[in-house]
């Protein structure tokens, strides 16, 4: 679990079958990272940012429902927090949701990523068939295969490194 700010993981690898990255509070930046999990792998309360980072969604051995990669929780609409991925490859062995609403204000954002087949077409799912009330999801700048993408009314969040990420980034 992560409770501490500006936490930052270079070329690292995060491996596990449920909660692989328990994302609880302030703000953390991962990088060329290898991530795999089947179920809520990605999931918490704060800010992060995945750049270049791939993820892996394995077959979840849950009676074979698909795999969820991230539930994020936001509690209200003034809360700064989401999770934004940039140019990130998800693949896996099963279909998948590239998330769903663990709160009723959720914000998650996959931008100028690679999405593999295994990824279901809607992308996104509610929490027990709730959560959709303030949800913000985005795709944008994609490129996937045999991935149709559903027109959604949604409204477009700034982000930035300087902003959310731990500081300066030298490459």
């Amino acid at each position: 679990m992560l409770w501490g700010d500006k936490a930052s993981f270079y070329a690292c690898g995060f491996v596990s079958l449920q909660d692989t990255l328990a994302n609880m509070q302030g703000r953390h930046y991962f990088s060329q990272c290898y991530i795999e999990s089947a179920v809520d792998f990605i999931w918490g309360y704060c800010q992060s940012i995945y750049e270049g980072c791939a993820i892996n969604s394995k077959d979840a051995i849950v009676g074979g429902n698909p795999g969820y990669i991230t539930a994020h929780g936001r509690l209200s609409p003034n809360d700064s927090r989401g999770f934004v991925f940039e140019q990130c490859t998800v693949n896996g062995d099963d279909t998948t949701f590239l998330g769903r609403a663990y709160r009723a204000y959720s914000r998650v954002v996959f931008s100028e990523s690679e999405l593999g087949g295994d990824v279901l077409p809607q992308g996104w799912d509610a929490w027990r068939g709730e959560g959709h009330e303030h949800v913000y999801f985005k795709k944008q700048k994609l490129e996937a295969l045999n991935f149709l993408f559903l027109s959604l009314k949604l409204d477009t969040i700034k982000f930035s490194l300087g902003l959310y990420g731990p500081g300066p980034i030298s490459t």
